[in-house]
């Protein structure tokens, strides 16, 4: 299984006490099974590399999806993210891959894509996807999700090993061990749509889905990323010379961020965070809505945010539901509805229609026009696939799921046509 490590974080909570034995006269022998996950160091040498594209890749340990006129941009995990030609949405064309360690997430603005490279943020100069030149590299940036040892370097990953081991049990003590259910895997999938690009010229940013970490609202000279405690914040006036500006604590387990009108909206474990960008260099804080600890993207329309919030290893929900919040007032937010679901993921919202990712159950569609009734107004469902996030942006759906990657049109509600599928290749 590919790690996520900043799920590890999150994995510790979740130590237990493997084995206790007490009172034992005779001799005696007991067994007890775990995982072992051994730490995966880089040095600085091995992915402080120049960028470059590869020959096109299948698609196979599927990440974050980004969309910029006319490319659509698909991350495989920690490998680097492939480029498709999306002119015809009906047969996207496979043009090649940005090779870059460690990459989970990107946002684009104009001609430059922000990546993540480890502990690093990159500025690639993507005017020809095909032949990327990296403009700036900013070290250092991510070291609260990448810790740091002077001789053994970057702590990247873990590896996964199930061990078993027997105990005497006149011996006391014991071992302790992690849950063996996948506490690692990360929200797949990722940026949002309320930075939507308006036109397809160098000063415009691309579209993401509700899992994103980084985001460039609209018209704004503003690259925001969300790490795992802190909202980070930087200049990128000059596209390809950002430079980093404030960085603001939240806490712990923050996982997405999209931005609405002049507002971040910020999703973590806990609830979801308002911050006030008016002040576009200096983010404040302005409310928040707390929840059960649950994987927590948001999208917002009008006076309504929607949240999903899904049971996982790593969450830990009491419930999977949607849950509807009036955000008419920033300052005080306020629950309107809760929805069941089987397994939500990421989110869309365009127009009063509501994509909802349900893992397992599928991709569902609603008209939410009344937000007190979306149950009973379901327009669709694709029960068939393993859905996880999407981008909604002028009538086409780009969905991603564990088996490959869709394309929808929904400018007829009533007869949504399925446009392409590009497959998931799984070994």
């Amino acid at each position: 299984m590919k790690t996520n490590l900043l799920s590890f974080f999150t994995a510790t909570l979740l130590l237990c006490v493997a084995l206790f034995q007490q009172g034992c006269t005779d001799k005696c022998e007991d067994s007890y099974t775990y995982t072992r996950y051994t730490p995966i160091y880089k040095q600085y040498a091995d992915f402080r590399k120049d960028v470059v594209t590869t020959a096109p890749r299948e698609l196979r340990n599927t990440g974050k999806i980004y969309y910029k006129t006319p490319y659509l941009y698909i991350n495989e995990l920690n490998e680097g993210v492939h480029v498709f030609d999306n002119t015809d949405k009906s047969n996207p064309q496979n043009i090649g891959f940005i090779a870059i360690e460690g990459n989970m997430d990107i946002a684009i603005k104009g001609d430059v894509m922000y990546a993540d490279n480890y502990t690093d943020l990159l500025a690639v100069n993507i005017a020809n996807p095909q032949t990327p030149v990296l403009d700036k590299r900013l070290n250092d940036v991510f070291l609260d999700q990448y810790p740091v040892d002077p001789n053994l370097g970057v702590l990247v990953d873990y590896a996964e090993e199930q061990v078993t081991e027997k105990v005497d049990c006149t011996q006391g003590g014991g071992g302790i061990m992690l849950e063996n259910d996948g506490i690692f895997e990360g929200d797949v999938l990722t940026n949002n749509t309320g930075g939507a690009e308006t036109s397809n010229n160098n000063s415009s940013s691309g579209v993401g889905g509700s899992m994103a970490r980084f985001t460039i609202p609209q018209n704004s000279n503003q690259l925001y990323i969300a790490t795992i405690s802190q909202l980070k914040v930087f200049n990128i006036s000059s596209l390809s010379n950002p430079q980093q500006g404030e960085s603001i604590n939240l806490g712990w387990n923050i996982e997405t961020i999209y931005p609405f009108k002049d507002k971040l909206m910020i999703g973590s474990m806990t609830g979801m965070f308002i911050y006030d960008i008016s002040n576009p260099m200096y983010p404040s804080y302005m409310s928040e809505f707390s929840h059960a600890k649950a994987c927590d993207p948001v999208v917002a329309e009008g006076n309504y945010a929607y949240v999903t919030l899904r049971e996982g290893t790593n969450c830990g929900a009491v419930a999977n539901e949607l849950i509807v919040v009036d955000i008419s007032n920033m300052y005080s937010l306020t629950a309107v509805k809760h929805y069941p679901m089987t397994e939500p993921h990421g989110l869309g919202i365009d127009n009063n229609t509501l994509f909802v990712c349900d893992g397992s159950d599928g991709l569902k569609i609603y008209d939410a026009t009344d937000v007190t009734t979306i149950n009973e107004h379901q327009i669709k469902q694709y029960k068939n696939i393993q859905a996880t996030d999407v981008i909604p942006y002028n009538d086409v759906l780009m969905m991603i799921g564990t088996d490959g990657f869709y394309q929808y049109d929904y400018s007829n509600l009533n007869d949504i046509k399925l446009l392409s599928k590009i497959e998931v290749q799984h070994n």
